[in-house]
């Protein structure tokens, strides 16, 4: 395996744990609004809805960083 198609798997498998990972919070955060779940429960899917809401933010500051380095590194290539 070369060392592209290296890195191109690791990025399948780290895109692969993310889509896992939303989608498990997804799952929490719409279980949320059960009327039928205890208070006890509610203010623990509360706080992980919450958490998620934080993962997002920096899910997305890290996308834009990285997305900012190769346009960089593209328009200093094309330069």
């Amino acid at each position: 395996m070369t060392m592209q198609e290296q890195i191109l798997e690791c990025r399948r498998q780290d895109a692969q744990s993310l889509r896992a990972m939303i989608a498990n919070l997804w799952q929490r955060m719409t279980a949320a609004h059960n009327p039928g779940l205890d208070a006890m429960e509610a203010a623990r899917l509360d706080c992980e809805r919450q958490d998620a809401a934080e993962i997002r933010g920096w899910l997305r500051r890290i996308v834009d960083a990285v997305v900012g380095l190769f346009t960089h590194r593209k328009g200093a290539a094309h330069a």
